[in-house]
């Protein structure tokens, strides 16, 4: 089965890491300017799209209508050096 909605990639600029992010954003099918969407950011988000199958549950729950229109956006980590330096208490970011 292939995917209903669109998946494509952004960067952002971060002037505060002084870095840039690459953002992987889940559009659902029925994707307009025209309507509001929700927003679920993920941190960790490729694990999000491919161990928990992020944009599959997306299409599942869009299409049974039991999701309001949802974007989703996954922001994922380097390494697991560059996840504790963002994410931890102690880390440097």
């Amino acid at each position: 089965m292939g995917r209903q909605g669109t998946m494509l990639d952004k960067e952002i600029k971060s002037q505060y890491l002084d870095e840039t992010f690459v953002i992987k954003i889940y559009k659902p099918e029925n994707f307009s300017p025209l309507y509001k969407y929700h927003i679920c950011i993920m941190q960790d988000g490729d694990d999000y799209y491919q161990l928990g199958r992020a944009a599959t549950v997306s299409d599942r729950l869009h299409s049974k209508s039991e999701i309001e229109n949802t974007i989703f956006a996954g922001i994922h980590y380097k390494d697991r050096y560059d996840r504790w330096d963002k994410y931890h208490p102690d880390g440097e970011k």
